[in-house]
């Protein structure tokens, strides 16, 4: 095409605008309407002099067409700093957004979260965004504002160390940011995740579980030197009972072993006396057997003597047959 200024007021060259991907799409502000399918969807719309163009595609504009141009704040920590520069292009999958909260809790101290949000074009209705000026700083609004809700919820002791996971799960909760999610869907955008990153305690927090940690670990030395003490004195109660059992043991084996002592003596004496008793009945039996013997024996000799016609009342009374019966029984005891 040639410049006619009779026809034309200027002719320029420009690029074309090149999609990459099914995920990429621009709003076309035109004189005609166009039916386009809007993204991730499977209808087709016809909205007045707006068509959504979605790649992949090399998009040539028309004379009449005007390409949108959004401009969008960017969150820098806690700040929310406007963008002079502006964009075209936009894309359907997830989009990564790190916010920085100074969250209130219910003890009125505060603690400073780090929260990571992956937000996307909403397929349903990506015409919002045509309707909201500042979406990104309408997020960050709205987080302050769950964030607080949320704060005023949890206690000081769910931020202590041994809670963490648990305080992970309050902030990283999607369901907790209700108003979070309304006004991405107002501004035609979709939350897609959210995640609690880390997080920092306010000076006064910091010294109050500083000096309550301090405290609980003084009163933990204490309880344990307490419970040493118990357990040694414990200890040395129980060496008392087992040196007073063993003791008792002691005395009791001794007794037994003396009964058993007097049980055996007494045993050794009625058989010693059981003995004597046989012995001197054998010696009794032995001396009657003996003396009867004797008897038999003088009587023997006097039957002798008798026989060979003697008179035996001489012979006893006369002192020599005295002597000669002595002498015989002498011989005989011998």
């Amino acid at each position: 095409m040639f410049e006619n200024p009779a026809l034309h007021d200027l002719i320029s060259i420009n690029d074309s605008i090149f999609l990459e991907s099914s995920s990429d799409f621009i709003v076309v502000h035109g004189q005609e309407p166009r039916s386009i399918k809007l993204v991730d969807s499977e209808a087709s719309t016809c909205i007045p002099n707006i068509s959504f163009v979605q790649g992949p595609a090399n998009f040539i504009p028309s004379p009449d067409d005007r390409i949108h141009n959004f401009c969008w704040s960017t969150i820098v920590g806690k700040e929310v700093k406007v963008d002079s520069s502006k964009f075209q292009l936009l894309r359907s999958f997830p989009t990564p957004l790190d916010i920085v909260v100074n969250v209130m809790l219910s003890n009125r101290h505060s603690v400073t979260i780090n929260l990571h949000v992956d937000y996307k074009i909403s397929s349903s209705s990506p015409n919002f965004l045509l309707q909201q000026k500042d979406p990104i700083a309408q997020l960050h609004n709205a987080i302050i504002i769950d964030g607080q809700s949320i704060g005023n919820s949890v206690a000081v002791e769910s931020v202590r160390e041994w809670q963490q996971s648990h305080l992970s799960d309050i902030f990283s909760n999607l369901e907790s940011y209700s108003t979070l999610k309304k006004t991405a869907n107002d501004c035609g955008l979709e939350i897609w995740s959210i995640c609690l990153t880390g997080q920092s305690l306010s000076h006064d927090l910091k010294h109050s579980l500083t000096s309550e940690s301090v405290l609980t670990e003084e009163l933990r030395s204490e309880m344990n030197e307490i419970k040493q003490r118990k357990e040694l004195k414990l200890l040395e109660q129980v060496e008392k009972i087992e040196a007073v059992e063993a003791e008792i043991q002691l005395k009791r084996m001794k007794i037994e072993a003396d009964d058993q002592l007097d049980k055996d003596m007494h045993g050794v004496k009625l058989a010693a006396l059981k003995r004597r008793a046989e012995v001197e009945v054998f010696e009794e039996k032995t001396a009657i057997e003996r003396t009867k013997m004797k008897d038999e024996m003088v009587l023997h000799l006097l039957e002798k003597v008798k026989a060979m016609d003697v008179d035996m009342t001489q012979l006893l009374s006369s002192s020599k047959g005295a002597e000669y019966l002595n002498i015989h029984k002498r011989a005989l005891h011998s």
